[in-house]
């Protein structure tokens, strides 16, 4: 936000992005300006405070991905386990799912 030095007097001009361009918004001088300017700073703060409010749910949304992961992985394993004691090996499970038993009725066994 810019405060500009013109003929011995302070003017206040908002920048803003048209087109790709930088474009200055004149908005005065004294009070009024003032006023504009103190506004746009409030807005700045607003987008920083929920810019970082936004950072740290991420984190926080991140370290409970973290947690869903490392249960993912331990169930995973449960399943791995209770399936070799039960005799279902990787090889069983493998030639359970081949083409030979893809179209047979699953009453007849």
């Amino acid at each position: 936000m810019a405060w500009e030095w013109r003929g011995g007097t302070t003017f206040y001009y908002h920048p803003r992005r048209v087109e790709g361009r930088v474009v200055k918004v004149f908005l005065g001088s004294g009070p009024p300006a003032q006023l504009a300017a103190d506004l746009v700073a409030e807005a700045r703060d607003r987008r920083a405070d929920l810019a970082q409010a936004r950072k740290a749910e991420q984190a926080r949304l991140g370290e409970l991905d973290g947690a869903v992961d490392r249960l993912d992985r331990a169930c995973a394993l449960m399943v791995e386990a209770t399936l070799k004691a039960e005799g279902m090996g990787e090889e069983r499970r493998r030639r359970r799912g081949t083409a030979a038993t893809a179209g047979a009725d699953p009453r007849a066994r």
